[in-house]
């Protein structure tokens, strides 16, 4: 730890950002591996340097500010509810990278000019964008850009915040409403569909951080019940895209799955204990109205699944017994029968013999 504060209290410059990404990146894996009673001395000073770092502001493009982001989750999980006060700080980067207007998706006709294409490509790259050109029947080729580095900064941020919410739990009840409007839209993400499936898995512990804060202080579930319903709204609309869309399997599963962790969380809302049988009873309940489209939905969805285990399976049971004859008739072909001339032959050499 004295190394790594006289590194991180260096006067800043663009040649030592990178050595000080390195020791926040030491810092949080420090504590992630000693747990909370050999890190708890230094807990305090490392939580206030996660602060101030925030505070100042870091530039996008300075390495240290994902290491930052990892670092202050890793301190989170070492010191659990203590990270609370944190919290105002920590939060704001990371719902800054949810904005969907920093994707910057265009598409435009491909310039003749090579030379001025290269260095506008250049400067594009430098900013995380990424470029492609696709020729289109009828239309011609055209350009194509996405910033693909702020939708990995989405990707990540999305699964810092379900972190946050997995270990603060109760805690985390001021900041669910902010972070649940952010995340939510994200569901529908076309770009890539691992923000999808993370948001979705996201939507099941911002219900959790609701109804546990909300009894904790013996409040009404209103605020967790209007959550629930959207959320549910939500991912049972998406999946029912997803399955007409006929994308990967993986991500229907996903969706489904989120579903069901949200449906636990209803199950399990009349306490804190996640891991046994409850044995109070629920706070959380399912409007009505949902649960005969959603059942239909997952009916439909278990069908599909099927159906394509059977097409796999038949079509490795077709292979094998295709293989099975080619095999047979290998055998078939090298063992020869012997004709009547060979049967003639033989027996002549019998009688001569």
């Amino acid at each position: 730890m004295p190394g790594i504060k006289s590194i991180l209290g260096q006067t800043v410059t663009k040649e030592n950002r990178p050595l000080q990404a390195k020791a926040i990146e030491c810092l949080g894996l420090i504590a992630e591996s000693v747990g909370p009673q050999r890190f708890g001395a230094d807990a305090t000073a490392a939580m206030n340097l996660i602060m101030s770092l925030q505070a100042s502001d870091l530039p996008a493009d300075d390495p240290r500010a994902p290491e930052l982001m990892q670092c202050a989750v890793r301190i989170c999980k070492c010191v659990g509810d203590q990270f609370v006060i944190c919290l105002p700080r920590v939060l704001p980067p990371l719902l800054k990278c949810l904005d969907k207007t920093k994707i910057g998706m265009s598409v435009t006709d491909v310039e003749e000019d090579d030379s001025n294409t290269n260095a506008a490509d250049k400067d594009a790259a430098a900013a995380g964008m990424s470029t492609w050109v696709i020729g289109i029947r009828g239309v011609g080729d055209k350009k194509i850009s996405l910033n693909t580095a702020a939708i990995d900064d989405m990707h990540m941020s999305i699964t810092i915040l379900r972190e946050y919410a997995q270990v603060l739990r109760g805690k985390f009840l001021p900041y669910v409403e902010t972070c649940a409007k952010a995340i939510i839209p994200l569901v529908d993400f076309e770009f890539f569909e691992g923000v999808r499936s993370t948001a979705a898995l996201t939507l099941s512990e911002m219900v959790r951080c609701a109804t546990e804060g909300l009894r904790h202080a013996n409040k009404p579930q209103t605020f967790a019940m209007q959550l629930l319903r959207s959320c549910m709204l939500t991912l049972i609309r998406r999946l029912e895209q997803e399955m007409k869309k006929g994308v990967e399997s993986d991500t229907v599963a996903c969706f489904a799955e989120s579903i069901k962790l949200v449906l636990e969380v209803c199950y399990r809302s009349g306490s804190d204990d996640i891991e046994h049988e409850p044995t109070c009873r629920p706070v959380l309940s399912l409007p009505k109205e949902m649960l005969v489209p959603m059942g239909k939905l997952l009916c439909e969805c278990a069908n599909q699944s099927v159906q394509r285990r059977m097409g796999t399976w038949s079509l490795s049971i077709t292979q094998s017994t295709h293989l099975y004859h080619l095999h047979n008739h290998s055998n078939v072909t090298k063992t020869r029968t012997p004709t009547l001339e060979h049967r003639y032959d033989e027996s002549s050499a019998r009688e001569n013999g």
